[in-house]
């Protein structure tokens, strides 16, 4: 029989596109990434190049009556936008990246930026415009989250094509980074020439671990396939699993490119 979708728990409404969602083996919390509109005006004016951001945005954990409160909560869209970039941004007043704003619906009905951020729930982390994150990995022992993006289509200056890492408090299960932070994704494998995107790029699309601790990417655009590992060992920082040599912060990255190989390097 199907599943019947109308009796499951609502994590979460007032999402665009949110095609990537994990949960975190440290704390069972739950992640989505938010790929966010096009061609975004505040008050008339357009500031679609730099805003809206991308979304990290935070569910709760399952079957755990203490996070019910971060469970079924309305997260804006389409009233309200998450500001990446306050520079040239109509009246900004106290905004800074992370925070939400009234989109031309939410000002259509007299949405205020002080209403979009109190009624609202926020993104955990913002993501710079248009690069369009698609997945999200965690390592085995919850330290790290790893995301795709895919990359913009219509920008003028391109951005994203990266596949990306962000720092998590496995004790805390939540970014490292501040809220307003601008640098929590670190490249890890990246395109080094943007001119070239989106046709002839890297656009990497989805994420999987192996029984080795590898993690496979998939590129659409190229029709590859990437498979990255870590050099070193961990000690004694991971899991145990086979994930937790990703654990190790001093070890290096390496990549094998499963397809043909592309002009890509390592971040």
């Amino acid at each position: 029989a199907a599943y019947d979708f109308a009796a499951g728990a609502v994590l979460g409404w007032g999402l665009r596109n949110s095609v990537g969602v994990a949960e975190d083996p440290a704390s069972g919390g739950v992640w989505s990434v938010e790929n966010s509109v096009d061609g975004l005006t505040r008050a008339g004016k357009d500031v679609g190049a730099d805003n809206p951001g991308e979304e990290l945005n935070y569910h709760g954990r399952l079957n755990d009556s203490a996070t019910a409160r971060d469970q079924g909560g309305n997260y804006g869209f389409p009233l309200c936008c998450t500001l990446w970039n306050a520079t040239g941004f109509p009246n900004p007043g106290s905004l800074k990246t992370g925070d939400q704003f009234p989109a031309p619906d939410g000002e259509a009905r007299g949405l205020t930026d002080a209403a979009c951020n109190s009624d609202y729930v926020a993104p955990r982390l913002a993501f710079q415009a248009h690069t369009a994150p698609l997945d999200i990995k965690f390592n085995g022992d919850g330290s790290k989250a790893f995301v795709t993006f895919h990359g913009s289509w219509n920008r003028k200056s391109p951005v994203g094509y990266r596949i990306a890492s962000i720092a998590f408090n496995k004790d805390k299960g939540e970014p490292v980074a501040a809220r307003d932070s601008t640098t929590a994704a670190v490249d890890v494998l990246s395109t080094p020439d943007l001119g070239k995107c989106p046709d002839g790029c890297f656009r990497p699309v989805g994420l999987a671990w192996d029984a080795q601790g590898r993690l496979w990417a998939s590129s659409d655009s190229t029709g590859e396939i990437f498979v990255l590992y870590q050099n070193g060992t961990t000690d004694g920082g991971g899991s145990g699993g086979p994930h937790a040599l990703l654990a190790d912060r001093a070890a290096t990255w390496a990549v094998v490119l499963a397809a043909v190989v592309a002009g890509l390097f390592l971040a």
